[in-house]
């Protein structure tokens, strides 16, 4: 069993298209799929449409990845995402600033903090606290 998370799920279409694609690949393939969205509208399409898909729904969460992860205790074989690009996180920088001085490098952001106005970044170091260790089977590879 491996496992999937976007946390911008948007309407799930990543999150599907890629269980499509993987299953495509490997038909006994199991995959536990986790996403986080802010918007409740594309929210509400994306759980609708996985259940309707006939995909568990009880990985796909409400609100701010960023002010407020939801899936804090996960960790994951596969993450996609597409993060709001030339956002800046100026209305969470209390929650976030506030992981940063309590958690350090035992939170998501102990590297450093960005400029408010670089969000891209911010969600990278999130995405980087989702891996999996390579000691538990994760690994990180670059596409050349």
């Amino acid at each position: 069993m491996r496992s999937l998370y976007d946390p911008t799920a948007g309407t799930g279409g990543m999150l599907s298209v890629a269980e499509e694609h993987l299953v495509g690949m490997n038909p006994s393939a199991r995959l536990v799929l986790s996403g986080q969205e802010l918007n409740p509208e594309s929210y509400a399409i994306c759980k609708a449409d996985m259940l309707i898909k006939g995909q568990d729904i009880k990985n796909i969460r409400f609100g701010n990845t960023l002010a407020d992860d939801q899936l804090g205790d996960q960790n994951y074989d596969y993450m996609l995402s597409n993060p709001p690009f030339g956002v800046e996180w100026k209305k969470i920088q209390k929650e976030v600033q506030r992981e940063a001085d309590t958690l350090g490098f035992a939170g998501r952001f102990g590297p450093g903090l960005p400029r408010v106005s670089d969000g891209s970044l911010l969600f990278l170091l999130h995405l980087i606290s989702k891996m999996r260790p390579a000691l538990e089977g994760g690994s990180l590879s670059r596409s050349c």
